[in-house]
């Protein structure tokens, strides 16, 4: 409570709501798929367990499967 009453993190709040702000998102939760916003839907399909399966395949369609790794690697 202090922190927030005493501003300690301030200017990284300000900080990330101008690079949120910036990046053209408009709230949260924000859900992304190769950068596209796909919440709360990709083109006129609404968001769902079932859409989010059929978008990550047509978007894997024709990749060579990854390694699964410890973390993740940079792009």
């Amino acid at each position: 409570r202090s922190c927030v009453e005493d501003g300690t993190h301030d200017s990284w709040v300000e900080k990330s709501n101008k690079a949120f702000a910036e990046g053209g998102f408009e709230g949260t939760p924000t859900a992304l798929l190769n950068g596209d916003p796909i919440f709360p839907k990709k083109g006129d399909e609404q968001i769902s367990e079932a859409n989010i399966k059929k978008w990550v395949a047509e978007a894997n369609k024709g990749k060579k499967p990854g390694t699964v790794g410890a973390t993740p690697s940079s792009s």
